[in-house]
């Protein structure tokens, strides 16, 4: 960890979205604190980079995530 993935719009914004990253599943330890974090960075208007990460003592196994992507409301 920390693990990265670059995001593709299938068609650009016309300017940069709103993105909404949230967990969709964990395996973790039961003998440390979890600690993750799941955000968005680079945001652009034809992609981003999703990046999970943990820190500290925890044993994460697995970790997975959905986004959503929305243009900005004027």
């Amino acid at each position: 960890w920390p693990v990265e993935r670059n995001i593709k719009f299938p068609s650009k914004f016309e300017e940069e979205p709103v993105i909404a990253v949230g967990i969709r599943y964990m395996d973790a330890a039961q003998d440390t604190n979890v600690r993750v974090n799941a955000k968005a960075t680079g945001v652009t208007k034809s992609g981003f980079t999703l990046r999970l990460e943990t820190w500290s003592n925890t044993k994460l196994y697995c970790l997975g995530a959905n986004w959503m992507a929305c243009s900005k409301f004027s």
